[in-house]
């Protein structure tokens, strides 16, 4: 066979060179680098995507019976005011319950406190067989961390 780079009949090997897997000849490979060695490389390369996802406070029970305590409401009125069971406001006070993000949002209103934080992070996009990321994998990957 011919070396697909200079055209010499040769015994070839498969190298990458800029970018695409050739077959090349002895004196060509110096050009690129073997297949193994790419894919060593793409393997232990991750790719990352920074995603936001709202959490709730690690302290959101101190800061709901504080926040109620100092408006003067009881936990019957203030129940009331967000339309939830008392015994839910006093599982949240007591941090036998987190609250959902709902919930919060409903809190931080009543009180004016702050419950839900914006934490970002950085996630590892999947890769499969090692082939690079199609536009429709992207979008597959999206909707699967939206769920």
């Amino acid at each position: 066979m011919n070396c697909e780079l200079c055209g010499r009949p040769a015994n070839l090997e498969r190298f990458e060179i800029e970018g695409t897997i050739m077959n090349v000849c002895s004196n060509c490979q110096s050009h690129g680098k073997t297949k193994a060695q790419v894919e060593r490389v793409e393997r232990h390369k991750p790719i990352l995507r920074e995603e936001s996802r709202q959490t709730i406070v690690e302290n959101y029970s101190k800061l709901v019976k504080t926040a109620r305590e100092q408006k003067g409401l009881k936990p019957k009125e203030l129940a009331k005011q967000i339309a939830e069971k008392e015994s839910i406001l006093s599982q949240i006070e007591s941090a036998k319950f987190k609250p959902s993000l709902k919930l919060a949002s409903k809190l931080e209103r009543a009180l004016n406190i702050k419950l839900v934080e914006i934490v970002n992070t950085e996630v590892e996009l999947e890769k499969k067989d090692s082939k690079p990321l199609t536009i429709g994998d992207m979008i597959t990957i999206k909707k699967r961390t939206r769920k």
